[in-house]
C-alpha cells in the first residue's frame, strides 16, 4: 500500500512552505545548501551530456585513447590488488619411493637442505624438519 499511496499523495499534497524544518532551523539551512548542490550537479551533468551527444566521435576517440593508454600505465601500477606477503617460511614436500630405507630418505633430506642452503635459504635449512 505504501509503495502506491504515499508517492501519489506526495505528488498532490505538498508540505506547507516554511514548516518543513520549523523545529530544527539549522537543518533547514543545511538541506537548502544540499539541494542547491544537487541542482548544480544536475545542471553541469546536463551540459556535459548535451556536449557528449553533440560530439559523439570525440567521445568515442577519448574513450579509445583512454582504454589503450591504460595498457601503457599497467607496468607502472602493477597487476595485483593484494600482493603476496613474504612470511619467511619455506615448505618442502619430499616424496621417496614406497619402501625406501631411512638412510635413503635421510640422504635425500640432507641433499634438499644443501640445495636450500646454497640458494640462500640458510635459515630455513637450519630450522628444517626434513
Amino acid at each position: 500500500m505504501s509503495f502506491t499511496l504515499d508517492p501519489m499523495l506526495s505528488s498532490v499534497w505538498h508540505d506547507p512552505p516554511g514548516s518543513r524544518f520549523s523545529r530544527l532551523p539549522w537543518l533547514g539551512g543545511f538541506m537548502e545548501s544540499v539541494e542547491r548542490g544537487i541542482d548544480w550537479i544536475h545542471r553541469v551533468y546536463g551540459r556535459i551530456l548535451e556536449w557528449a551527444l553533440l560530439h559523439r566521435i570525440k567521445v568515442i576517440l577519448i574513450a579509445l585513447v583512454s582504454f589503450f593508454a591504460s595498457f601503457v600505465v599497467v607496468p607502472l601500477v602493477g597487476t595485483e590488488f593484494i600482493p603476496e606477503t613474504d612470511q619467511g617460511f619455506l615448505s618442502l614436500r619430499l616424496n621417496t619411493p614406497v619402501g625406501s630405507s631411512l638412510e635413503y630418505t635421510d640422504g635425500k633430506g640432507a641433499a634438499s637442505r644443501r640445495v636450500i642452503h646454497w640458494s640462500g635459504g640458510a635459515a630455513a635449512a637450519r630450522n628444517s624438519e626434513i
